[in-house]
C-alpha cells in the first residue's frame, strides 16, 4: 500500500468511524428517553455536566432495560448522550448508591464525551474492522479461485491457483495484523478509562470516584442477567478463569488497577 492508498485507508476509517459512532452505536445500546428518573438523579447529572464545562449543549440523559449496575457514553446524531441502566437507578432509589457515587458515575461518563473517546476509540475499532473483512474477503477469494481452478484448463488453472496463492497469503498476513492491531487498539481502550477516571476524580473528587467503582463492582458481582449493554463489561456473567489472551481483549482494566491510577494521578 502507497501513501495516497494510506491516505484514503485511514478517510474511510475515518467515516466508518462517524457512522459507528453516531448511528450504529446508539441502535446497538437501545436507550430510551428518561421518563421516569428520579429527579434529584437529574439534577446530580445536570451538577456533574456543569462542572465539565457543559452548558448550552449538554448530554442528555437516558435509560437501558438491564439490570446491572452501569452507564455507556455517546454521541448520536441529536448529540452527546450518557445512558445508565435501569439496575443503577434502581440501586440509587434503594439506597446502594450514594449522590457522591452517581456524582463520580455521571462524571466518569462525561469526561469519555468531553474528551471525544467514542469518537477515538470508534476511528482505531473502524480501521481494524475494515482490515479483517477485507482479509477474509482475500481468503474467500483465495478458496473461490483454488477451487475453480480444479475444472479449468492448465493454463487457466495454473494462474488461477499463483492467483489464489498470493490471496491466501496476503489475506493471512492480514488477518494477523488484524488482530494484532486489535490487542494494540483494546489496549488504547483501556488507557482511556484510566483517563476518564483520573478527570472525573479531578472534577467531583477522588473518593468518589474510587467508593464508585468498588460499589459496582460489589452490586454486579451479585447478579446474573443475559441481558447487557454495548461493548459492556462481563459483570453479569459467571466468574470464571480467564486467560491472559482474553483479558488483552478487555474494554475495561480491572477495578484495582484502576484505584491505583487514581490514587496515583490526583
Amino acid at each position: 500500500m502507497d501513501v495516497y492508498g494510506f491516505v484514503w485507508f485511514l478517510i474511510l476509517g475515518f467515516f466508518v468511524a462517524l457512522i459507528m459512532s453516531f448511528i450504529i452505536a446508539p441502535l446497538l445500546v437501545k436507550a430510551k428517553k428518561a421518563r421516569d428518573i428520579p429527579t434529584e438523579i437529574f439534577d446530580v447529572f445536570e451538577t456533574v455536566s456543569e462542572g465539565f464545562g457543559f452548558k448550552d449543549k449538554k448530554p442528555k440523559l437516558m435509560v437501558v432495560d438491564a439490570p446491572e449496575v452501569n452507564a455507556i457514553a455517546y454521541y448520536s446524531v441529536f448529540g452527546p448522550i450518557v445512558a445508565v441502566t435501569r439496575g443503577l437507578i434502581q440501586s440509587y432509589s434503594d439506597g446502594n448508591l450514594s449522590v457522591e457515587e452517581l456524582k463520580g458515575i455521571f462524571a466518569h461518563e462525561i469526561a469519555h464525551l468531553k474528551s471525544k473517546h467514542p469518537i477515538k476509540t470508534g476511528l482505531a475499532t473502524s480501521i481494524i474492522s475494515i482490515t479483517d473483512i477485507f482479509s477474509s474477503a482475500l481468503l474467500v477469494a483465495a478458496s473461490i479461485y483454488g477451487a475453480t481452478s480444479l475444472v479449468a484448463d492448465e493454463e487457466t488453472s495454473y494462474t488461477m491457483l499463483l492467483t489464489a496463492s498470493i490471496a491466501l497469503v496476503l489475506g493471512g498476513i492480514l488477518k494477523i495484523l488484524s488482530k494484532i492491531a486489535s490487542i494494540i487498539a483494546f489496549h488504547y481502550v483501556r488507557t482511556t478509562e484510566y483517563e476518564a477516571d483520573i478527570k472525573a476524580a479531578k472534577t467531583v473528587g477522588k473518593e468518589a470516584v474510587i467508593n464508585m467503582l468498588t460499589k459496582i463492582e460489589e452490586i454486579n458481582s451479585k447478579i446474573e442477567s443475559e441481558t447487557k449493554l454495548f461493548m459492556p463489561e462481563k459483570w453479569t456473567l459467571p466468574t470464571r478463569k480467564r486467560s491472559w489472551y482474553e483479558k488483552l481483549f478487555d474494554t475495561h482494566p480491572p477495578t484495582k488497577k484502576r484505584i491505583k491510577k487514581i490514587m496515583e494521578k490526583v
